[in-house]
């Protein structure tokens, strides 16, 4: 009733169903690599829901990401950024106590043993974020993250994923346009 996790308890199948009663929640996930267009599907998914009054709900896990490193000052938030500062040097840390995201980027994107190593870090912080901000929402909702499946979320969408893709010209070309090098 609470909105509490129940998927280490029945199979996916069944939990989408308690979703659907008891929270009017029907949840899918929205993935494919950095460029691909995630962010533009799941706002054209919530601008075709508005038109025909039908509530979609479009969540950022990124996003919610950035305010766990970021502006969030609850103790949780700021005891799991001072964990990542212990775990990948001061360097990350920024003077107000914040991540800085692109020096924790250059550690973590090129060792799959430190990226792996931040998401268990992020993992539980994430989840509270993510129910918090789904909490009494109604319809459809769609978990928009890049890594939903590498980081084994997606029984949060009961297996429901769209799969965004772009060609390799049209992904670069938006990856330029967010100040990216070729080489990042």
């Amino acid at each position: 009733k609470e909105q509490g996790f129940v998927h280490e308890y029945v199979p996916l199948n069944v939990k989408q169903k308690l979703e659907g009663k008891m929270s009017g929640q029907y949840i899918f996930g929205i993935t494919g690599e950095i460029g691909a267009g995630k962010s533009y599907v799941g706002r054209k998914f919530s601008e075709y829901g508005k038109q025909r009054r039908i509530g979609v709900h479009n969540i950022e896990l990124d996003e919610i990401g950035h305010q766990i490193l970021g502006e969030s000052v609850e103790e949780l938030y700021v005891r799991t950024r001072r964990q990542i500062a212990e775990e990948f040097g001061e360097t990350v840390e920024l003077p107000n106590g914040m991540i800085d995201r692109k020096i924790l980027g250059e550690i973590v994107f090129n060792d799959s043993f430190k990226m792996n190593r931040l998401n268990q870090l992020l993992y539980p912080p994430l989840l509270v974020k993510l129910r918090r901000a789904i909490y009494g929402k109604r319809g459809l909702i769609f978990l928009n993250a890049a890594l939903l499946a590498e980081a084994e979320l997606t029984y949060l969408c009961n297996n429901n994923v769209v799969l965004v893709s772009a060609n390799e010209s049209i992904q670069n070309k938006r990856l330029q346009e967010r100040g990216l090098s070729e080489e990042q």
